[in-house]
C-alpha cells in the first residue's frame, strides 16, 4: 500500500511539472505579456524544488546541511559575480527574479540546490543501474559539464525575458568556466548520496522539461 501511494505521489508531482511548464511555454509563446510572466520563474523553482525534495532522504541532517552548503556556495558565487566580477563576468539581475540580496536575488539559493540535486540524481541513478565503476570525480566532471550546456541554453532565455543583462551584452567564456568550478564542487558534496529510481525520475524529468523550455520558448 505504501508503495502504491509513493507511485501515486510520483505520477502526480511528475504529471504537475509538465503540465505547469507547458502552460508557461504557452504564455511565452503565445501570451500577450510573456515578459510579466518571466517574474513566475520563482514560483516554479521553488515548486521544482519541493517536486523532488518530497523524494530525498530529509530525515537524515547530514544531508539537509549537504543542500543547504550547495546553496550558500552557489549563492556566494553570484555575491561575488555580480558585485566584483571576479567569477562569471561583468553581469547584473532584473528584478524579474524577485528580493535580492547585495544585488543578487534570494531565489538563486533554491536554483542552486535544484540543478545540483537534479543533476546528481539523474548520473548517480544511471552509474548505479548500469554498473559503471566511475570515481567522484569523474561524476562531478560530468555533471559539471551537463551544467554548463544547462546554463548555455538558458542563457539566451534569460537575456531575451531580461532577468539578467551582461556588461558585453552575451555571456564570456568566463562564466562557463565559473559555472563548471562553482557545479563541480557541489556536485563533489553530493558525491555519496545514493539516489533510488524515484528521485531520478523526478530529476530527469526537471532537467529535461528545463532545458526543453529554454530552447523551444
Amino acid at each position: 500500500m505504501e508503495g502504491k501511494k509513493n507511485l501515486i505521489l510520483l505520477y502526480t508531482v511528475i504529471g504537475f511539472l509538465i503540465i505547469f511548464h507547458l502552460v508557461g511555454w504557452f504564455n511565452f509563446v503565445f501570451g500577450a505579456n510573456p515578459q510579466d510572466f518571466a517574474r513566475l520563474t520563482p514560483i516554479n523553482l521553488i515548486l521544482s524544488l519541493i517536486g523532488i525534495l518530497i523524494f530525498c532522504p530529509l530525515n537524515d541532517n547530514s544531508f539537509k546541511l549537504k543542500i543547504l552548503i550547495i546553496g550558500l556556495i552557489g549563492f556566494s558565487s553570484e555575491l561575488i559575480g555580480v558585485n566584483t566580477g571576479i567569477l562569471y563576468g561583468h553581469y547584473s539581475y532584473s528584478d524579474k527574479l524577485g528580493l535580492k540580496l547585495l544585488g543578487v536575488p534570494i531565489i538563486l539559493f533554491i536554483n542552486w540546490v535544484l540543478v545540483i540535486v537534479s543533476i546528481h540524481a539523474v548520473l548517480n541513478y544511471i552509474f548505479s543501474r548500469f554498473k559503471f565503476s566511475v570515481s567522484y570525480l569523474v561524476l562531478a566532471f560530468i555533471g559539471a559539464s551537463i551544467l554548463v550546456l544547462y546554463d548555455y541554453v538558458l542563457e539566451p532565455f534569460a537575456i531575451k525575458y531580461h532577468l539578467w543583462s551582461w556588461d558585453l551584452m552575451f555571456p564570456p567564456l568566463f562564466n562557463y568556466i565559473s559555472w563548471f568550478g562553482i557545479s563541480f564542487l557541489n556536485l563533489l558534496i553530493l558525491s555519496k548520496w545514493i539516489v533510488n529510481k524515484t528521485v531520478y525520475l523526478v530529476g530527469l524529468t526537471i532537467i529535461v522539461l528545463e532545458v526543453l523550455f529554454f530552447f523551444f520558448v
